[in-house]
């Protein structure tokens, strides 16, 4: 079961003589050192931004005291008691042991996972959350994502999504505050059949589908955003455009280049050759022979 922390502006928070933003609920199980570092990342950046992105951020923690895997759901929240802007992080903490008996990606967990705060509701004192409970139910493991279609929708072709595993580190560009594409395409890539991509997920593929100005993009394996943020505009990553409406021969454009073109298939299993295209009446496209991950 993992731990929580949240993360808001409030007239006292949960520890002794904190107030403003500061941690209003968490498990009495967090010691100090990751408590100061989730609260570190527990930040919003884009109140002046007209779209407010709510953004979902997968980190690995590596402290002193152990590995730590969090989910951040971060949100603008309205006012608060003060009437000034006010936002929320709802963060999921999970111990390295933990994270191999989960059988859905932190990705799914976002997108199918209920109980995540969106506010602190008014008047509701801090709390120590209970031992062994948790806001956020965690979904189960289904075949929602196996049909790979938000591949097929951005790339012309489901197999593609091998490709997310054997090219190193992505920047996906979206637009208006966008996070339901992001999202889907690396639970899709979890669902691969034949793969142990859904531990690679928890193990490799940490992502925010937000890039704010004060994040660390080496943080990050997938990295979401558009580019007017400065810092997301100057990643040299491979790159997928996740505009609308989708276009599969613009999609994609490698790292250090401008341009942008189709895909191309350089990490398909024997058995995705066979896949056709997304687009009727085209030949087929054979795609390069299965390339070593790197």
């Amino acid at each position: 079961m993992p731990r929580e922390l949240i993360f808001t502006s409030v007239p006292s928070g949960v520890n002794p003589g904190s107030t403003g933003y500061c941690t209003v609920a968490k498990h009495k199980g967090i010691d100090r050192l990751l408590d100061r570092a989730v609260e570190e990342i527990s930040f919003y950046e884009m109140m002046n931004s007209p779209t407010k992105p709510v953004v979902h951020a997968y980190r690995i923690l590596r402290l002193n005291t152990g590995t730590f895997h969090v989910l951040s759901r971060i949100a603008y929240s309205g006012s608060d008691h003060t009437g000034r802007t006010n936002y929320i992080a709802h963060n999921l903490i999970f111990d390295q042991a933990e994270t191999y008996a989960q059988t859905v990606s932190p990705a799914e967990i976002f997108l199918s996972g209920t109980g995540w705060l969106s506010e602190w509701p008014k008047g509701a004192p801090p709390a120590f959350l209970s031992e062994g409970t948790c806001k956020v139910s965690l979904p189960a493991a289904s075949s929602t994502h196996a049909s790979l279609q938000t591949w097929t929708n951005f790339t012309g072709k489901g197999a593609l999504a091998h490709e997310l595993g054997g090219r190193g580190q992505w920047k996906f560009i979206t637009q208006g505050g966008d996070h339901q594409s992001a999202l889907s395409l690396i639970a899709e890539y979890a669902c691969l059949p034949g793969t142990a991509n859904q531990q690679l997920c928890w193990s490799q593929h940490s992502f925010t589908t937000y890039l704010q100005p004060s994040d660390k993009p080496e943080d990050f394996n997938i990295i979401g955003g558009d580019q007017s943020v400065p810092a997301f505009a100057a990643l040299s990553r491979d790159a997928l455009n996740l505009g609308s409406p989708p276009n599969p021969g613009q999609c994609f454009s490698e790292a250090g280049s401008t341009s942008f073109g189709p895909l191309p298939a350089l990490n398909q299993p024997p058995e995705a050759k066979a896949e056709p295209t997304a687009e009727p009446g085209q030949a087929t496209r054979q795609p390069r022979e299965w390339a070593r991950r790197r």
